[in-house]
């Protein structure tokens, strides 16, 4: 081998040294920032489920170490996402995180465990300290609205020392008792989803707010003339002012459409009696107008909506629904509709009796509405 070859080869060998060397910062870094990343919640700026494992892990290692253990879950934020859209939900996750580190004030670590969960483990603590914590995280979040959504967070802890308990013990224990307190305040806090998402699709759409109020007006008439038992009457004003409720679904384009919808775009609309079931249904106390928010769009021939029920298939107060829902649409102001008189209204109700509308409720109809 030549000298000149030689010389070749060494400084061949120096540049791979150097390669290797950048290449070997950089995989440094990448694992740094790797190991950043899987330590942190991107979104609210707290500690991840990985780290928080890895560090409840360890302190099961020690012979004696006293720690609490607090669960904090966001109530319904699978419905804020699902009517209100995620930007709404990642704005209440954030907003919890923020008033978790603010009680705390540096005291603890915090993790984003789950979607709507928040886990803080705090060393030393004290059954007192640990009320007293929960007391005011409790009025924190109380105090705190999210697009007219109150922070509605069930929270459980528990104790305990390493030498006795494993730390994954004493988060079962916490866990446990915040599934407690969970039981008591869900039910409260969908409500107040559903209302909010109500309001929502109020100031979305102005004809809502008037559509309902004009609609019920008509409907305590029609109930009363049905001698209604006061259940079926609650029922019924609770679905006039929930039956659309699944609009809060439909993208606003479609929704506030001045001209005629195509066929694509009908059909997305009739979307929002599924989406509205889901929603109501997720309220024990509405529950039961569900299925009659459900089928307020199905006709007496079997040709609406979304099930193709048939006559008395249909829930009875769905049918009711179906007859001021559409008086109403008819009487009142509409960019893509000529409004018709009171009477020129009821004419078209009776031309569809027996096709849309039930003969029977149609006949009622008219006898309750007559000037």
């Amino acid at each position: 081998m030549t000298k000149y070859e030689v010389n070749i080869l060494k400084v061949g060998d120096q540049v791979t040294k150097i390669f290797k060397g950048v290449r070997n910062k950089i995989s440094i870094k990448k694992a740094r920032l790797f190991l950043f990343l899987s330590s942190k919640d991107l979104l609210t700026g707290t500690h991840s489920r990985t780290y928080f494992e890895k560090f409840i892990e360890k302190l099961g290692k020690k012979s004696s170490e006293k720690i609490g253990i607090m669960i904090c879950d966001i109530d319904g934020l699978k419905l804020i996402n699902n009517t209100l859209g995620s930007a709404v939900g990642d704005e209440v996750l954030r907003s919890t995180a923020h008033c978790i580190k603010e009680v705390l004030q540096n005291k603890g670590l915090i993790a984003r465990i789950e979607g709507d969960t928040f886990a803080i483990l705090i060393k030393g603590a004290e059954g007192l300290e640990m009320k007293n914590i929960t007391d005011c995280m409790t009025k924190k979040f109380l105090s705190q609205k999210v697009f007219n959504v109150k922070l509605n967070v069930s929270i459980g802890f528990a104790l305990g020392n390493t030498s006795e308990k494993h730390p994954r013990v004493i988060y079962k224990e916490a866990e446990d008792n915040m599934n407690m307190a969970k039981l008591s305040a869900i039910n409260s806090t969908r409500y107040d989803i559903v209302k909010a998402s109500m309001k929502i699709l109020e100031e979305r759409d102005l004809f809502t707010s008037k559509h309902v109020s004009r609609m019920e007006e008509v409907a305590v008439k029609i109930g009363e003339k049905m001698n209604m038992l006061p259940n079926d009457m609650s029922n019924l004003k609770l679905l006039v002012k929930f039956h659309d409720i699944g609009k809060i679904g439909i993208p606003d384009q479609i929704l506030k459409k001045p001209g005629l919808l195509t066929k694509e775009e009908y059909e997305e609309i009739k979307k929002h009696c599924e989406i509205g079931y889901r929603i109501i249904k997720s309220v024990s106390s509405l529950a039961p107008i569900a299925p009659l928010a459900l089928s307020h769009h199905e006709r007496w021939d079997g040709q609406g909506y979304p099930q193709g029920l048939k006559g008395e298939e249909i829930p009875l107060l769905s049918r009711l629904i179906a007859i001021v829902d559409a008086y109403d649409a008819m009487t009142n102001d509409r960019p893509y509709k000529k409004v018709l008189t009171h009477e020129e209204a009821l004419a078209e109700i009776q031309r569809c009796s027996g096709t849309q509308f039930d003969p029977k409720l149609v006949k009622i109809f008219i006898e309750a509405t007559v000037n």
